[in-house]
This record gives structure tokens, sequence and C-alpha cells, in this order.
């Protein structure tokens, strides 16, 4: 089955319904339509997408769960298949995911238990909720022991993955305030991680009034990332991925696509280096974030206290880290009510990070970025997904081209960029 817009159309179309209800058999009933909540699409690839939906069986109440229709990816023998003449899906629950086997356990309230006596934790019943899933990858599960005796939170990857984050918390909290680990499963490829305090950046921005820390808390924390082991993997960088991101946004709204494709196109020729371009930008190595965004950052009024989801750092650029906050918070001020407080935000992260990486390379990273987070409203299926897609792209045209106006021009030489640049070259957020 040639995995392109039709099988997405089938996933995202009401015959879904029937496919989802005839993997389940007679074990449960979708009385209703299952809501779309992610999707995961690599054109010529794969497809993968998540529904929220209420499930019924005789002898129980109804309840809530989250399927996944897969096709386009290996699965472990046993999984469920559904199959027609042109095309072959898998079909599970997030308890029963084939590459999760500790998800199940964890989500269950006595399994969850059974995980938290091993550690100490305080007695008494577990509430379990699934806070993130990325089908057949990764899960957070919040834990939380009635009376508030503990709140704990219990990331699910594959068996094969968990050593290296294990490995990675045991690391990192002795430098920078970020999850204690208090405990590892191999077989099930959980860790329990404690709860860091306050609030997330995101949060503060959206609810008003609270004080903020200062971006130089933020290059502090950076700063504060110890050498981590050669071993450790380099995250990827949004710029490694724009045309992967052009092309999919081509796929699913292809009058997007030119405008995406010349972002990509000005990510691609600055990282290879332009005629013209400054000298000295060959930037060094160091220990860096990652996925370095205003969710990932807690903070108390005017203090930061730490930073959450390391799973991706390694060895990488500064450049990347601040370009990704930047951009995220570009999006943040371009889609929300926070509009005024992300865009000062971001404009106060940016003045400080023009100062310690070349602010060429700055901007187009952060294109490369705002490109990726284009494809976001596709993603969740939000209403008017093809607006908000655009209006993103746009974003991101913008800040190549205040890039551009940044960088001295060859004789003769051509803008790859047609939007026009903010007045203010640095005024991209």
């Amino acid at each position: 089955m040639t995995i392109g817009p039709d099988c997405l159309r089938l996933l995202l179309g009401p015959a879904a319904g029937d496919l989802l209800a005839a993997a389940l058999g007679g074990r449960a009933s979708l009385p209703g339509r299952p809501r779309v909540q992610d999707v995961r699409y690599r054109p010529g690839h794969s497809v993968v997408v998540s529904y929220g939906a209420r499930l019924r069986s005789p002898g129980r109440p109804p309840w809530a769960d989250v399927l996944v229709a897969s096709t386009g990816v290996d699965v472990p023998e046993g999984t469920c298949v559904v199959a027609g003449d042109e095309y072959r899906v898998a079909v599970w629950t997030a308890s029963s995911d084939p590459f999760l086997p500790g998800l199940g356990a964890v989500l269950d309230p006595r399994g969850a238990r059974s995980v938290l006596n091993d550690l100490g934790a305080p007695a008494g019943p577990v509430r379990a909720a699934l806070r993130s899933y990325r089908p057949g990858r990764r899960a957070v599960v919040e834990a939380e022991v009635e009376g508030g005796a503990a709140r704990l939170f219990v990331k699910v990857l594959r068996p094969s993955k968990v050593e290296a984050l294990q490995r990675r918390h045991a690391l990192l909290s002795a430098h920078v305030p970020v999850p204690r680990s208090l405990g590892w499963a191999p077989d099930l490829g959980l860790v329990v991680l404690d709860a860091l305090p306050g609030r997330s950046l995101r949060d503060v921005l959206a609810g008003g009034a609270d004080e903020l820390p200062g971006p130089g808390q933020v290059v502090a924390l950076l700063d504060a990332l110890p050498p981590v082991p050669p071993s450790w993997p380099a995250p990827v960088p949004a710029a490694a991925r724009a045309r992967e991101h052009a092309q999919l946004i081509g796929s699913v709204a292809p009058g997007l696509g030119q405008a995406a494709h010349r972002v990509a196109d000005a990510v691609e020729a600055g990282e290879a280096g332009e005629p013209g371009d400054p000298a000295g930008l060959t930037e060094g190595t160091t220990t860096v974030h990652g996925d370095l965004h205003d969710a990932q950052l807690m903070v108390d009024g005017p203090r930061l206290l730490g930073t959450v989801d390391i799973d991706t750092v390694g060895p990488g650029r500064r450049t990347d880290d601040l370009a990704n906050l930047v951009g995220h918070l570009a999006t943040l001020a371009a889609a929300s009510p926070a509009h005024q407080r992300a865009h000062s935000y971001g404009q106060a992260v940016l003045d400080v990070a023009d100062g310690l990486v070349d602010p060429y390379r700055l901007r187009l990273a952060t294109a490369a970025t705002v490109l990726g987070l284009a494809t976001g409203p596709f993603r969740v299926q939000e209403r008017g997904w093809p607006a908000a897609v655009a209006h993103r792209v746009s974003l991101a045209e913008a800040w190549a081209a205040s890039a551009r106006a940044l960088r001295p021009r060859a004789e003769g030489e051509r803008d790859l960029i047609a939007a026009s640049p903010p007045a203010n070259p640095r005024q991209g957020s």
C-alpha cells in the first residue's frame, strides 16, 4: 500500500470508525465517532493517528481510551491488524501499545501502585493519568498517591531505550535542576521521576501578571549543563528537518508548498555556507538541551527552577537551543491571547541571544523552528488548521527574511525569500 493522501484520508475520515470497531471486535464497542487527537504523517512512509474515544463493554461503565491506527510501521507479531484490498492497518489501545509494554502497567492503578511500592513511595490508592503519548515511542504518566502524599511522573519508553534515559537523569541531576530519577524498570521501559516545583513558563505567560525570570537565568541553566559522554547522540536540530517539514506542509496544504520550500532553501543554504557570509561563523559544540522551549522551563515568579524533558540532551550548538526557545515564543505570540507577554519575553531572549551567538544563524535556525511548528495545527487537527498553518509559514518566511537582511549580499544575488522582513530585523518574535 502506498502511504499517501488516500491512506491519510482513510484514517482521518468517517471510515476510520468502522476500521477501529472491526479491530475491537467483541471486546468493546465504539458508540460514537472517534475524535482525532494526533496525526504523525510521513508522506510516502507512514501514517500514525491517535483517537480519543468512549468505549463500552458489557458489565462495566463506559470509559475513555486512546486508540491508535498505524500503517507503514512494522509492528510486533500478535498486534491486531485490519486489512482490506488497499490497506493494512495495525490498531491498538494506549494500554496495549505493542512497543511500550510498561504503559498498560502504569495506567492501571494497581500496576502503578506496584511500581511505587518498589520505590518505597507512601502507601495509598494511586491515581494514574496519561499526560502525553507518542504511539510506539514514549509516554508520560502522572501518578499521584491520594491525599497528596506523593506526585510522580513515570516516563515510558521502549525497553531498549530506557537505560540511556536513566543515565541522563543520574548524570544531569547532579549538576542542574532536572527531575531526579527515583528508580527504573528496564524490562518494562519505565523511569520514575520526581516532580519539579513551580509552573511552566508557558502557563505563566498565559496567566498574566506574574513576574518572569530574566533570559540570563535560562542562559545560566544551559551553561551549567555538564559535558556528556561521547556515546550520547547529538539532538537533531530544526534546521536538519526543514526540508522534511516543508514536504509535509506541501503534501497536506499544497498551496503552501512553495513558501515552505523557500524557507527550507534559505535554511539549507545558510547551513551550507553562502557566498558573502560574515567571517567567524563557525560555532563550537557544547552540551545542549536539544528541545528547549517555554513548556520545558519551570518557574516560580522571577526564579527559574529547572527544566524537564531532558531526553534530547547531548552535544550540539547553543544557537539551536536559543532559536528553539525564540521560535516557540514567536509562534505562541502569533496565536495566543498571551501575545504581548510572549512577544515581549521572546524579544528579551532574542536580545540576549544576539550577544551570544551569530544573529544571522540565530534567525535562520528560528525560521526552521517555526517551520517545524507550522505542522502542529495539522498534526492535532485544529479547527481551521489550514489557516493556522499558513500563518505560521508566513512567520517562518519573515524570520528567514530577517536573517537575510543581516547578511552581506554577493553582487547580483537574489533573495531566496520573497517576504519582506520586519522593519527591524530583530523584531521577529
